[in-house]
């Protein structure tokens, strides 16, 4: 009781002392230089969560609008293939590749190496020689996502770079849908033919193993997200029992 009490009071302060130190128009909002928030009726800013609020099990609590948003970006996420001809900026693609190293792996390992690449004329044979790559030759820059064999794990664990690699392409998928980019992921790894194309282009060493490359660029907007939801495909408990009626709606969130 005495901590939840102590929270109470704490966020009461903080309401008070927001409603205070702005100036309100009818008591529905309030102003701070440039910055404006709706304000409810508990003096609490309205689809503001509380920094550090905890929900009923103690938990750092998430706002629906930031849950919303994510799985937005999830369902809007498509792979382009059609691309203007605008740079990005180099930043934009090392925050790429931050998220890419944002991914879980198997005993944090993080067994991976990322190059990226921005020279027309290694963009430009990239998409000559990879036969599921040739949108490369349209865009301003790629990532490549690679295994690093020295820092995976040893034995029989050492598959486990690929799904470690691939959560990280992933990331790097959903973070280009977010910033508005475009992005799609051509596979390299396990085929002999793309390994020694991007291997020999990029003179990679023998335990740097290239798992995709992603073109990134701006999209044309002709390519559109694929609605993949399949209720059929959902199974409760066991294999087979899959008759349980969907609660979500089949459709794509909006734009």
């Amino acid at each position: 009781m005495g901590n939840n009490r102590i929270l109470f009071f704490a966020v009461l302060l903080i309401s008070l002392l927001a409603v205070v130190g702005c100036k309100t128009k009818g008591g529905d909002s309030c102003s701070c230089g440039d910055k404006k928030a709706l304000v409810g009726p508990t003096g609490k800013a309205k689809n503001q969560k509380t920094p550090g609020s905890l929900d009923n099990k103690g938990v750092p609590s998430v706002g629906q609008s930031d849950a919303a948003a994510v799985l937005k970006i999830i369902h809007r996420r498509k792979s382009v293939r059609h691309y203007l001809s605008r740079p990005v900026p180099t930043m934009w693609l090392e925050k790429l590749v931050r998220a890419g190293m944002a991914a879980p792996t198997a005993v944090n390992k993080q067994p991976w190496a990322f190059i990226i690449i921005t020279e027309r004329k290694t963009l430009d044979a990239l998409g000559d020689k990879l036969p599921y790559a040739k949108m490369i030759k349209q865009t301003p820059a790629a990532i490549i996502v690679a295994g690093d064999l020295e820092k995976a794990l040893p034995g029989k664990m050492l598959e486990f770079w690929i799904q470690d690699v691939s959560a990280a392409v992933e990331n790097i998928l959903l973070a280009a849908e977010a910033m508005g980019l475009g992005a799609v992921w051509t596979g390299v790894y396990p085929m002999e033919k793309q390994l020694g194309v991007v291997t020999t282009l990029l003179s990679l060493p023998k335990h740097i193993i290239p798992l995709a490359v992603i073109p990134i660029g701006w999209p044309k907007g002709d390519d559109v997200p694929k609605n993949k939801w399949d209720a059929a495909k959902l199974h409760w408990e066991k294999w087979g029992q899959n008759n349980k009626p969907s609660l979500i709606s089949p459709a794509l969130p909006e734009k």
